[in-house]
């Protein structure tokens, strides 16, 4: 089932995305995308409502290939101003560093085919976040700071480091007091 279906608009394609039931994190579908291009990115974006205020984000994200990026990002209408993210990423990247990154900071090396579940609380008023990996009781790091005042865009995309699979799953927006 391509992922357009679901309400993604491709912005850039190195090979087909679609769901898929053979390896997933919780339920029975994931998304799937295959890069097939070690030079070209595969770049899926989906429109939400404006969210401003306070509000998490939860996601399972999982890399079968090093070599390459896999990136959830949240973004607003400015994208990349003066060449600086002004939302917030997070990634499976091995471009130069194999490991977990928020923002351009790694966190810790990971592991191929794992499924690691991210959780952000976003505050957008103080323009800052936190991140939780699989232990959500503990914070990876607080306070981490983005540039954008609000998101209407959530963008997935594997970079162009090498070919191979990306997966996300279970992918949830929900409001905070």
């Amino acid at each position: 089932d391509p992922i357009t279906n679901q309400g993604w608009i491709s912005l850039s394609t190195a090979g087909p995305a679609q769901t898929q039931s053979e390896i997933v994190a919780q339920g029975s579908r994931a998304l799937k995308m295959n890069d097939l291009s070690s030079s070209s990115l595969n770049i899926y974006i989906h429109t939400v409502p404006f969210l401003n205020g306070n509000f998490q984000v939860d996601y399972y994200i999982r890399t079968e290939q090093y070599g390459q990026t896999v990136m959830l990002a949240l973004q607003g209408d400015q994208g990349v101003v003066d060449g600086q993210l002004k939302g917030i990423r997070t990634e499976l990247s091995d471009n130069v560093n194999r490991g977990f990154f928020a923002q351009n900071t790694p966190y810790f090396v990971y592991q191929l085919n794992k499924w690691y579940h991210i959780r952000l609380i976003v505050r957008t008023s103080l323009q800052s976040f936190d991140i939780y990996v699989d232990n959500m009781n503990t914070p990876l790091a607080t306070n981490m700071k983005f540039l954008d005042s609000l998101f209407n865009r959530i963008s997935m995309h594997t970079a162009t480091g090498g070919t191979g699979s990306g997966y996300w799953d279970g992918i949830t927006v929900k409001c905070l007091p």
